[in-house]
């Protein structure tokens, strides 16, 4: 189990009305603090970002060097939600959070979070979504460490044993997703999410529309997955490239040198 857990693609200050932000501040308390300070409790909490951001991080395995690079799992910002769970032994490798810019916290005890979510049914069935994104967060795990098409492919095969509904030719992922979204998720940047979602529509892996994503090829996907380290060839973006040179170079105008040669004969 791991000693801190968060929950992204919310913000708690848009959900509560006023008569909840002021039960909030009421059970919570603010914590300032720097940049790149450690955050830690010991106790059951529950950490609302106010202002700033922190990130939650996988130190370096004892049998590694200082040189090791902290591994990221997520970045937690304004609105978003992390929590500390209260453990006896911990693990040398858990979890770990530090603030990556000046940042306000409030906090506050799992069990007051949980009475103040408790008041509105509404949001005991938000809260059920968000757990549902957790959920995958908490697979990003597994990607650390693949190539960029490894991860996308890794993730999608996890969304479809989540959330897959079969039909008789694709698996429907029944989660909408941007490919905004998708990059967040993997940690990769938001054009490179879309070419490589368009090359795996280009190679018929997927299909999708609306933000919504049909798998099609089990068997590529999971290939591409496999090869941890092997980034796939974006050959649809290849193709494209190449054509356009090709059309440039069919319409170009005669060079001067043409023009001259014409004019001495």
């Amino acid at each position: 189990m791991e000693k801190f857990w968060y929950l992204k693609h919310i913000n708690i200050y848009q959900q509560l009305n006023e008569i909840e932000t002021a039960a909030l501040n009421r059970v919570s308390r603010s914590w300032n603090i720097n940049r790149y300070e450690e955050v830690q409790s010991g106790f059951d909490t529950v950490y609302v970002v106010k202002s700033g951001k922190v990130k939650l991080y996988k130190p370096p395995e004892k049998n590694e060097t200082d040189l090791v690079e902290k591994m990221t799992v997520a970045t937690v910002e304004k609105g978003e939600i992390f929590g500390e769970v209260q453990m006896d032994d911990e693990a040398e490798n858990q979890l770990k959070v530090e603030s990556l810019d000046v940042t306000c916290l409030q906090v506050l005890s799992r069990y007051e979070f949980e009475l103040l979510m408790r008041k509105d049914p509404n949001r005991c069935l938000q809260i059920r979504k968000w757990i549902s994104w957790l959920k995958i967060e908490n697979s990003m795990e597994n990607v650390i460490g693949r190539s960029a098409s490894s991860r996308l492919a890794t993730v999608l095969s996890f969304l479809e044993l989540e959330y897959g509904l079969r039909r008789p030719k694709s698996t429907e992922i029944r989660v909408r997703l941007s490919h905004e979204n998708l990059a967040r998720l993997i940690g990769i940047d938001q054009r490179l999410c879309y070419d490589l979602l368009e090359e795996f529509k280009w190679r018929e892996i997927i299909e999708s529309r609306w933000g919504r994503i049909n798998l099609l090829d089990h068997w590529q996907l999971k290939k591409i997955a496999s090869a941890r380290l092997e980034e796939i060839e974006l050959t649809k973006k290849e193709e494209e490239r190449l054509r356009d040179e090709a059309e440039q170079f069919e319409f170009a105008p005669p060079n001067d040198t043409t023009q001259a040669n014409t004019s001495s004969n």
